[in-house]
């Protein structure tokens, strides 16, 4: 009996427990910063009604100009996008930045 309690509890622990931060991910606040970048970009790209094809050879352009600007190899910029897309707490930590402030970006527009 004593061994079906540990093996709940070794279970249950193991479902909740975060895992590690792999070495080499981005921190949420470079993520975040990043992301905001993106998003910004993908307004930028959809404003300019560009055919598909020309739309995501811009992306692509732009979207390296960014990781530049950020000093993140592509590489660490995907691996770290999944690493946090699989861990849901700090993806909506990351994405709450996001948002935030990119509704504090339009309404700074809206004043103006």
């Amino acid at each position: 009996m004593k061994q079906l309690h540990f093996l709940i509890f070794f279970i249950l622990t193991a479902c909740i427990s975060k895992p590690e931060i792999p070495t080499g991910t981005l921190s949420k606040e470079k993520m975040s910063a990043i992301l905001i970048d993106i998003h910004l970009l993908e307004t930028k790209i959809d404003a300019l009604r560009l055919d598909k094809d020309s739309a995501r050879i811009t992306y692509a352009h732009f979207e390296n100009l960014i990781l530049e600007k950020h000093e993140v190899d592509r590489e660490t910029y995907l691996t770290s996008l999944k690493f946090y897309t699989d861990q849901t707490e700090d993806f909506y930590d990351i994405y709450e930045v996001v948002v935030d402030s990119l509704m504090l970006r339009e309404k700074n527009q809206n004043i103006k």
